[in-house]
C-alpha cells in the first residue's frame, strides 16, 4: 500500500475512534437526561432540527456529500 495512502488510512481510523468515543458519551448523556426528564425528548428533537438548519452544519453536510460522491466516482 502506498505510504501516503497508509497515513490517510491511519488518520481516518484514529478519527473514527475519536468520533465513536464522542458518540458514546453524547448518547450516554442524552439517555441520562431523558431518563430523569422524559419531557425533554420532544424539545431535544426540536433542537436537533434547529441545529440542522444552521449554515455551518449545512455546509458540513454538503462537504460530506461531496466527499462521498467523489469517493464513489473513484471506485
Amino acid at each position: 500500500m502506498d505510504e501516503n495512502l497508509m497515513e490517510v488510512y491511519e488518520t481516518m481510523l484514529h478519527q473514527q475512534r475519536l468520533l465513536l468515543d464522542v458518540k458514546i458519551q453524547v448518547e450516554a448523556l442524552k439517555a441520562m437526561m431523558f431518563e430523569h426528564r422524559p419531557a425533554f425528548t420532544e424539545a431535544f428533537a426540536q433542537q436537533v432540527n434547529s441545529i440542522l438548519q444552521k449554515p455551518e452544519i449545512q455546509q458540513m453536510q454538503a462537504q460530506i456529500a461531496d466527499l462521498d460522491a467523489n469517493f464513489k466516482r473513484t471506485r
